[in-house]
C-alpha cells in the first residue's frame, strides 16, 4: 500500500491524514496550522529537499543573513526540523543528532520568525502558532507515519 493512494488530490489526502491522526492524539490544530502543515507535507514530498548537510550549521549561517533571505532560510529549516522530528527520526539517530536538539532548532526558527515580522510578508501569528505548538505537530507527524505504511527511503 501506498503512502497516498491515486486518484485523490494529494493536498486532500494529507488533510484527511492530518484530521485522522489530529483526532487519533487528541491534539486540536487551528485551521492555519493544518493548511500549513498539509502545504509543508506536499511541498516536500514532491520536492523531495530534505537536508542532507547538518541543520544546526544551516541555522548558524542564517542568523547572519539580513531580511527576506534570513526568513526564507528560517521558514526552510523551521519546516525541515519539523519534518524530520515528526517523520524521519531515524536519520537522526543514524548521524548521532539529538532529537530535542532538532526539534529546538525547529521551534528557534519559528520563533525567529514571529518576533522579526517586518522582514516577510507571511503572518507573524502563524510562526508563533508553529512555535507553541511544535510538539503536538511532531506527535501527529508521528502518528501519521507511524499508523500508516510510510516507509522512508
Amino acid at each position: 500500500m501506498k503512502f497516498l493512494q491515486s486518484g485523490e488530490g494529494s493536498q486532500s489526502q494529507w488533510f484527511n491524514l492530518i484530521l485522522n491522526a489530529q483526532s487519533q492524539t487528541g491534539y486540536e490544530l487551528g485551521h492555519d496550522l493544518k493548511k500549513y502543515l498539509m502545504l509543508t507535507l506536499e511541498h516536500y514530498t514532491t520536492e523531495l529537499t530534505l537536508p542532507s548537510s547538518i541543520i544546526a550549521v544551516k541555522y548558524m549561517e542564517a542568523l547572519s543573513l539580513t531580511g527576506t533571505k534570513q526568513s526564507l532560510e528560517l521558514r526552510d529549516i523551521g519546516d525541515q526540523c519539523l519534518l524530520i522530528s515528526g517523520l524521519f527520526p531515524e536519520r537522526l539517530l543514524k548521524k548521532n543528532i539529538s532529537l530535542d536538539y532538532t526539534i529546538a532548532i525547529g521551534k528557534q526558527s519559528y520563533s525567529q520568525l514571529a518576533s522579526h515580522k517586518n522582514n516577510h510578508p507571511w503572518d507573524a501569528n502563524l510562526f508563533l502558532d508553529l512555535h507553541q505548538h511544535f510538539m503536538g505537530l511532531v506527535d501527529i507527524l508521528h502518528f501519521m507515519r507511524t499508523s500508516t505504511n510510510f516507509n522512508p527511503p
